[in-house]
């Protein structure tokens, strides 16, 4: 067991990751003609919003429920 060095508190659970690699392909142009551009920022917006508006899910884990 580790504790939290910034709060030194006792935290139990598993804490996964997710690797993973989203390509949004654009296309370059000019800023001084930018309507012949697709920023592929801007074609990955909705998509970012999406997951930054997803909750996260408690679950248990021998016994330990997960934080929320």
């Amino acid at each position: 067991m580790c504790l939290e060095p910034s709060d030194n508190k006792l935290h139990l659970g598993c804490n996964g990751s997710v690797h993973a690699q989203i390509t949004f392909a654009g296309k370059t142009g000019h800023s001084a003609r930018p309507w012949e551009a697709d920023s592929a920022i801007s074609l990955a917006a909705p998509f970012l919003a999406e997951v930054a508006a997803m909750a996260s899910e408690p679950h248990v884990i021998d016994g330990s429920r997960t934080a929320r």
